[in-house]
């Protein structure tokens, strides 16, 4: 074990080293770099001295000599430079492809935009059990219709915005109505259950059967066959 976090140690440091040492090599290069442009620029003044006027051999012999050392320094640098900077570039691209590949994702973003079918509520829900149900113990059906999300079960019918999450009681319905099975035709919703069966269209509740037009009040399932046909399932 001791030997095992001892090699550990060992890696980690030369790691650690091995960065500090590429930072200062960068920050030499950027340095080299700078003093070949003051360099440079200090060469192209003394040149410009040189042939702006006559000047005695004396001065001109000591402009001279300067111009041959300031460029002897600047090739010295640039050589230096020129030896590092490739493997610099090469590692900037490197760096630059890899982050491409994480971050970018140039394959994915080339694909056509596709649609998505889902409808996304405000807030990310897990679990059936976290949408906010009100004065439901039983859920028997759920069905989507008309942008809105219809929960049925004992607690009556429950509308759920899409957009918003909020959910509510759907208007018309009973208090005490509970429902076993829902059926859309023709851009119509048939609520079925106890006590009784009811139609949403535009918004409006209208009720189709109640409890004392059926001889059993408990309707468990039904089957539209048109506007004005459907089978019953009764207990």
């Amino acid at each position: 074990m001791e030997e095992e976090q001892q090699t550990q140690q060992t890696k980690t440091e030369k790691i650690l080293y091995g960065f500090v040492d590429l930072v200062f090599a960068i920050w030499d290069e950027c340095k080299n770099w700078w003093n070949i442009g003051l360099l440079s620029m200090q060469i192209t003044l003394l040149q410009r001295k040189q042939y702006a006027k006559n000047f005695p051999e004396e001065e001109a012999e000591i402009i001279s000599k300067s111009l041959n050392k300031l460029c002897n320094q600047r090739d010295e640098l640039q050589n230096k430079c020129f030896t590092y900077t490739p493997h610099f570039l090469f590692l900037l691209i490197f760096a630059l492809f890899i982050y491409g590949i994480i971050y970018i994702n140039p394959v994915k973003r080339l694909l056509p935009n596709q649609k998505k079918n889902y409808i996304s509520f405000n807030g990310q829900f897990g679990r059936v059990r976290d949408l906010p149900f009100s004065g439901h113990s039983v859920i028997t059906s759920a069905k989507w219709f008309n942008g809105k999300l219809y929960i049925g079960g004992d607690g009556g019918l429950t509308e759920i915005d899409a957009i918003t999450g909020t959910a509510t009681q759907t208007a018309g319905i009973p208090d005490n109505f509970y429902v076993r099975d829902m059926q859309i035709m023709n851009n119509k919703m048939y609520i079925s259950g106890f006590s009784g069966i009811y139609k949403l269209e535009n918004l409006n509740v209208t009720s189709l059967f109640d409890e004392t037009g059926i001889e059993l009040p408990l309707i468990n399932a039904i089957s539209v066959v048109s506007d004005n046909s459907m089978l019953i399932g009764t207990i």
